[in-house]
């Protein structure tokens, strides 16, 4: 196994049961290694999360230059964009970033995906205007910072207990961009969320 599988391993460990909660002895068993051969990659877990960040950066950037490339507008790349998060559960797992709090050493990484988010957001919300798709009169600095307190609604709570987190997040995205929607912008919206409608129906 080479290190990009042991970090991707670790990741999905993290994801299931915070940073915490997963010791180096955990993950070796699970990537089928010696724990003497996990140390030879990484001096403690510490290191080994700086990395799996720096990958789940990377991860990030490689996905949305693809969606940029393959959309024709910016409602169908927030669209693709929200579906690959939940392919993905470790990208908004509550465990896995309450956790990242204990770890100084990240903070800057951390930081880095801020700055990132808030660019690209930036340049999709200004899209979204230039389309026609997005209502121009609103501030968007404003919705950045709604979007980042959306996304932590998912947390399990006993307002969101009866319900699964994919439920409550589309839920959260679909009327967060509904908001911001003109009339074409809403239109193309519904395309999608009817396709959705029917590959679900045929499974």
């Amino acid at each position: 196994m080479d290190k990009k599988e042991i970090i991707i391993d670790a990741l999905n460990l993290f994801s299931r049961y915070g940073v915490k909660g997963v010791s180096m002895d955990q993950i070796a068993r699970n990537s089928n290694i010696s724990k003497r051969t996990l140390y030879e990659y990484f001096e403690d877990k510490g290191t080994l999360l700086s990395e799996a960040l720096e990958y789940n950066y990377i991860e990030h950037v490689s996905l949305i230059k693809r969606l940029e490339k393959d959309s024709e507008s910016v409602i169908d790349l927030f669209y693709y964009f929200y579906e690959k998060i939940m392919e993905m559960p470790r990208w908004y797992s509550p465990k896995f970033y309450d956790d990242l709090k204990k770890y100084p050493e990240v903070r800057e990484a951390q930081g880095r995906y801020k700055e990132f988010f808030h660019e690209i957001f930036s340049n999709w919300f200004k899209r979204g205007v230039e389309e026609g798709v997005f209502v121009g009169d609103v501030n968007f600095e404003i919705l950045i910072l709604m979007s980042r307190s959306y996304s932590k609604m998912i947390r399990p709570s006993q307002s969101f207990s009866q319900f699964s987190s994919r439920e409550v997040y589309t839920t959260i995205v679909l009327v967060f961009l509904r908001g911001i929607c003109t009339a074409k912008g809403n239109e193309r919206l519904e395309r999608h969320i009817r396709k959705k409608r029917f590959d679900l129906s045929k499974n």
